[in-house]
């Protein structure tokens, strides 16, 4: 039961770790535009970048707070 446990443990955290890396580079893309037209990132694009930034800051957030005792 534990080596299911462990495995379970491995693949959400991969998920995870997957997800934000994910979220992260959207945001990115999305802030950057395209080659060229750096200049012209529109503000739709740039609140969605936002999001995925805000995103990637909730998850930490959430898992700091699941990690440390102090604040259950």
């Amino acid at each position: 039961m534990q080596v299911a446990n462990f495995f379970l443990v491995l693949a959400v955290a991969t998920g995870i770790v997957c997800g934000v890396g994910f979220l992260f580079a959207s945001g990115l893309r999305l802030l950057v535009g395209d080659e060229g037209r750096q200049n012209q990132v529109g503000s739709a694009r740039k609140a969605l970048a936002y999001l995925c930034f805000a995103g990637c800051v909730a998850v930490v957030i959430y898992a700091l707070y699941l990690i440390i005792p102090v604040f259950h």
